[in-house]
């Protein structure tokens, strides 16, 4: 599992790392983390409810749009797990 980046001589943890692109780039890091294993995540953006209102409209719907994508091919168990 990542655990730390070497950056410019200091160490920062995998969870300091923003996710930065396109919405389709966002909502592909969010699944690639949720086959890694994790399941939450904190977001933050400045200003806060104006990238929170972009995230709604342009990657939450490619992310669950994908997670339908996942349930049609067979891995409908994972919703009864939670891990989507």
């Amino acid at each position: 599992m990542l655990s730390a980046l070497a950056l410019g001589g200091c160490s920062i943890s995998i969870a300091d790392l923003p996710l930065v692109g396109t919405p389709a780039d966002i909502a592909d890091a969010f699944m690639e983390y949720r086959d890694a294993g994790v399941s939450q995540f904190i977001l933050s953006g400045w200003p806060k409810l104006a990238e929170m209102v972009r995230f709604g409209r342009e990657v939450l719907p490619l992310v669950w749009s994908e997670r339908w994508r996942i349930l049609s091919i067979g891995q409908g168990s994972a919703i009864a797990k939670g891990a989507l």
